[in-house]
């Protein structure tokens, strides 16, 4: 069960507190599972060899390093709950010495879900019960990614509550004198309406940087809110600024990218570590796969999406990362 960026195991049955320890420390990043997982629907079990293929499960380093010495070998899983930021599952392990999973154990985990699923459900329903709040700021404020709302002189004129919390960090994003500043990057100044000729509205502006001691790179688009001169504010335009960590890009994203362009749990995986910055090869050493591996994957995410580059393939992605927080079950 993991809920921004914390983990709760709920029930945990069978593994060493060494190992369990071992998994939050240093290999639940390495989890094979968990991508091709998102790309399935929510209460439909998977069997392992589902998910990975049995070859390149058996030469990872977390089955090599932390699955093999226990003796592990077969996984049943599903997924009780996707939404923004909040996921639930469940994993099923069989050792080595036990049959494997078949299809008459895939339909009882199906019989069995909805019934969890929905006490996992419940549960979230009482301890999140919040405040009636005005319809724009709860709008606002669902947003995933930290949101503000400037003038064409850059002050702000509303900033949703991740926003606020960088505003108030001042490593990202900062305030002088109610007008917004970006680290990093210089000085700027938004178009006004009158700069817009016919036919000439401004597109968005998308900008990529990695503040000092950061792991993973920062995406800031700004985005124009008028749609004609009509419509635009005497004083100039209005924007929408959406800040978005890489590193901490919402498990929906996953489900849209593979629904956009159809792309397997292996080809979610490459992508998201293009998009944490990660280098193929880095990616490889990651998982304890083949780079000969993920180059094939990096050649299928080109072709799905029709790009040829890296960088033109992480820009299309991130161009479709869900902004919004989306409660599915």
């Amino acid at each position: 069960y993991k809920r921004q960026g914390r983990e709760f195991t709920l029930v945990n049955h069978g593994i060493d507190d060494h190992f369990d320890q071992l998994y939050r420390e240093r290999y639940h990043c390495m989890d094979l599972f968990v991508h091709p997982l998102l790309a399935r629907s929510v209460g439909e079990p998977a069997i392992s060899s589902e998910l990975v293929d049995d070859e390149v499960l058996l030469a990872s380093r977390i089955y090599r390093e932390w699955a093999a010495p226990q003796g592990f070998r077969d996984t049943l899983m599903t997924m009780f709950t996707r939404h923004h930021a909040r996921l639930s599952l469940m994993g099923l392990t069989r050792r080595l010495e036990q049959r494997r999973y078949d299809e008459s154990d895939r339909q009882a985990l199906k019989l069995i879900a909805p019934h969890i699923q929905r006490a996992v459900l419940i549960s979230d329903f009482i301890e999140h019960q919040a405040l009636e709040r005005s319809r724009f700021v709860e709008v606002i404020d669902s947003i995933t990614a930290a949101t503000l709302v400037i003038d064409a002189e850059r002050r702000i004129l509303h900033a949703n509550s991740v926003a606020r919390g960088l505003l108030e960090k001042g490593r990202i994003v900062g305030s002088n004198r109610g007008a917004l500043t970006l680290a990093g990057l210089p000085l700027w100044k938004p178009r006004r309406a009158s700069d817009a000729g016919s036919g000439d509205r401004p597109l968005p502006e998308t900008q990529r940087l990695r503040a000092p001691g950061d792991d993973a790179d920062t995406m800031i688009v700004i985005m124009p809110l008028f749609v004609s001169e009509k419509m635009a504010p005497a004083a100039g335009l209005q924007y929408a600024v959406f800040i978005q960590d890489t590193g901490q890009i919402s498990p929906l994203a996953s489900d849209v990218w593979s629904q956009l362009f159809g792309l397997t749990g292996s080809e979610l995986r490459v992508l998201q570590g293009l998009i944490q910055g990660s280098a193929p090869s880095e990616i490889a050493d990651h998982y304890g796969i083949a780079r000969s591996t993920v180059k094939t994957h990096l050649m299928s995410l080109f072709r799905k999406t029709g790009t040829r580059r890296q960088a033109e393939l992480v820009k299309l992605a991130l161009g479709a990362v869900p902004p919004v927080q989306a409660v599915r079950s």
